[in-house]
This record gives C-alpha cells, sequence and structure tokens, in this order.
C-alpha cells in the first residue's frame, strides 16, 4: 500500500475558529479520512492558528479539489480512525504516529500541544502506542509536551 502527497501549491486554507463547518461542508459524503493537525483540531486536541491551515486527509483518490492536502492510500484498513462528530478522522493514537513519520514537515508545536493536552488529562503517556521506529523522537516529544504542560 503505497501513500504519497498531493500537489498543495496554492492551497487554500481553513481557518480554526470554522474548522468543523468547513470540514463538514467541504468534506462531505467523500470517502476520506481527516489526519494530521486538522485531526487534533477536530478533536479539541490542539486550539489550531490564528493563521490558517490546510485540510489535511487520506484518499483513496488523488482526483480531489485543491482545498485538501491530501495522502492517497489504496486502502484505509491499515488507518485507525473513528468518528468525531459525524466527521470521519483518524484515532489520536494513529495521528501521533502519522505525524512521527513525517517529522521533518509535521506541525511540531501542534505536536506538543496534543500531547500535553493528553498528559493532562492522563497524567501519562502509557496508552499510546508508538511504532519502535520513532520512539527516541516520541521520547523527545514527552518532554517537551511535558514543559509545555508545566508552562500553562
Amino acid at each position: 500500500m503505497s501513500i504519497h502527497q498531493g500537489n498543495t501549491h496554492n492551497t487554500p486554507y481553513i481557518c480554526e475558529f470554522s474548522c468543523h463547518a468547513i470540514l463538514s461542508r467541504n468534506i462531505g459524503d467523500q470517502d476520506l479520512i481527516v489526519r494530521g493537525v486538522t485531526a487534533l483540531e477536530l478533536m479539541d486536541m490542539f486550539t489550531g492558528y490564528v493563521n490558517e491551515s490546510p485540510i489535511e486527509v487520506y484518499s483513496k483518490t488523488d482526483k480531489l479539489n485543491n482545498i485538501f492536502d491530501y495522502r492517497v492510500t489504496s486502502s484505509f484498513n491499515h488507518i485507525d480512525h473513528q468518528e468525531v462528530r459525524g466527521i470521519r478522522c483518524t484515532t489520536f493514537n494513529q495521528t501521533i504516529n502519522d505525524m512521527l513519520d513525517e517529522f521533518d514537515t509535521t506541525d511540531e508545536a501542534a505536536l506538543a500541544e496534543a500531547l500535553a493536552k493528553y498528559y493532562e488529562a492522563h497524567g501519562n503517556f502509557d496508552s499510546i502506542t508508538i511504532n519502535p521506529k520513532h520512539e527516541k523522537t516520541f521520547q523527545n516529544m514527552k518532554e517537551w509536551a511535558m514543559e509545555y504542560y508545566m508552562e500553562r
């Protein structure tokens, strides 16, 4: 199963304050799974930005309009997902692993805030399952997230 990134040049953006409404309107009945920072925003694990961010999704097709930053995959079977407010999105665990998998281009601040909120709610990170190849990066992000949590 190959996953590749769609062209994101000149991608329209969404505002954090209307994330759910815009997602609902633009996703509709398309066969997509919200992922990345957009999934964190939808799960209320990241507050978003005063600026804007792209709508990140998994898709089975590359024939999407230009509002999406997409990763094409042949199947959703290997992607853990859930429904949040009527929108299909990756689980928290899947989102974290995806962001670690793309760490060179991931939004580290969004990842740190999400992990800090998780720590605040659970008191630890024990129930997050991390791909072993990302364990060192995850350990570093956990430290940053705990510092972020303590400063809040």
